[in-house]
């Protein structure tokens, strides 16, 4: 039992010189205290920090909506221009050859 120390041994410590107990005991309210005043800081700051990832999350859903209204317009002109190629290459079929007038009588 020669590892345990004599707890009103005089020890050097950031209080000044104190029996071991009082120097511990200091340290450990010292350390409690920083803990607490931790804990207290993040709780404080968890709102904020909830609702600045909440607007990240909204603002990216917004750019992702634009995204897929440009798409589905872009979807709905190329559908347009394929369905005016069909009527284009219809109406071909229809065409009077070289050399003959729709509006000269026959």
């Amino acid at each position: 039992m020669s590892d345990i120390r004599d707890p009103f041994e005089k020890v050097d410590s950031p209080w000044g010189i104190l029996p071991a107990w009082k120097a511990d005991a200091i340290a450990l309210g010292a350390l409690n205290a920083l803990m607490e005043r931790i804990r207290n800081d993040s709780e404080a700051e968890a709102p904020a920090v909830n609702a600045a990832v909440l607007d990240g999350v909204k603002s990216v859903l917004t750019a992702l909506d634009g995204i897929n209204r440009r798409l589905d317009s872009l979807e709905k002109s190329s559908k347009t221009r394929t369905r005016l190629d069909t009527f284009a290459d219809e109406a071909e079929q229809f065409r009077l050859p070289e050399g003959i007038d729709p509006d000269t009588p026959g």
